[in-house]
């Protein structure tokens, strides 16, 4: 069975508490996700600014790259918990526990893709073409304001 893990720090957690995914329409267990509880999200909280910190040393253009190679391996052997799935067996996963129709949760996951991998385009769109640095430098500021 499929277990999708919290991801603590990069690293997948396996809790205790574990919620069931079950099929919408006859009820059978198709995998279980860890739950990350509030004492779990407090402990790691103490991590947040180094994580912050950590994220704030990555240029923007590097976060974009990454951000628009994601959808590239998704599409090609998406990873889920424990194990990986194929592009046709995620699609069968989501439309098995959603009740989308399969070929609605491939639309998505196209929609996904084209999203994702146009994100400079949209930023720049949307920004009308300012550099994207400033996005890092409005965040570092903001995140002064509030300390």
């Amino acid at each position: 069975m499929l277990h999708i893990p919290v991801s603590r720090w990069g690293d997948p957690y396996k809790s205790l508490d574990l919620d069931k995914v079950v099929h919408f329409d006859s009820g059978e267990v198709l995998a279980e996700v860890s739950r990350a509880n509030g004492g779990l999200v407090e402990r790691d909280m103490r991590f947040a600014k180094r994580a912050r910190d950590v994220l704030r040393e990555i240029p923007i253009k590097d976060i974009l790259a990454m951000v628009k190679k994601a959808p590239i391996l998704h599409q090609r052997d998406p990873a889920q918990g424990d194990g990986t799935q194929s592009p046709d067996q995620f699609v069968r996963m989501q439309s098995a526990t959603t009740g989308l129709p399969e070929h609605m949760c491939r639309f998505n996951m196209e929609k996904n893709h084209f999203v994702l991998s146009g994100m400079d385009k949209i930023l720049d769109a949307l920004t009308r073409g300012l550099d994207l640095n400033i996005l890092a430098e409005v965040t570092a500021s903001r995140s002064a304001a509030y300390r």
